[in-house]
């Protein structure tokens, strides 16, 4: 997570990933094969005002795709689950669902 910080200084992130990543192809257009298991981590952006924290799940890699097999978070008073896609042959296009559980905006929760 602190490579991911490394890159983009908005970005606030702690915990621990596991990569079981082969990439081959150029550093113009990468080939990556593999997965990346996400345990009890946070994530935030400084221009939001919530972050996602005991985030878990599955992000596949398949060449140039990249799958959320499953990511389960937590967020303004409640949980949210993410699924969706990533493709990165020429431009990056992303297809992103979320279902949120009992979140409130910014965390304020109604009397």
């Amino acid at each position: 997570m602190a490579l991911l910080q490394s890159l983009y200084p908005k970005i606030l992130a702690r915990g621990a990933v596991g990569i079981n990543l082969n990439a081959t192809g150029s550093i113009d257009q990468p080939v990556l094969q593999g997965r990346l298991d996400v345990k009890n981590t946070f994530v935030s952006h400084v221009d939001f005002p919530s972050g996602l924290s005991d985030l878990n799940g599955v992000l596949l890699f398949d060449r140039n795709h990249i799958q959320i097999q499953k990511l389960n978070g937590t967020t303004g008073g409640g949980t949210l689950a993410l699924t969706g896609s990533s493709t990165t042959r020429t431009a990056c296009s992303f297809s992103i669902s979320a279902r949120p559980r009992k979140m409130f905006a910014c965390g304020i929760r109604p009397e």
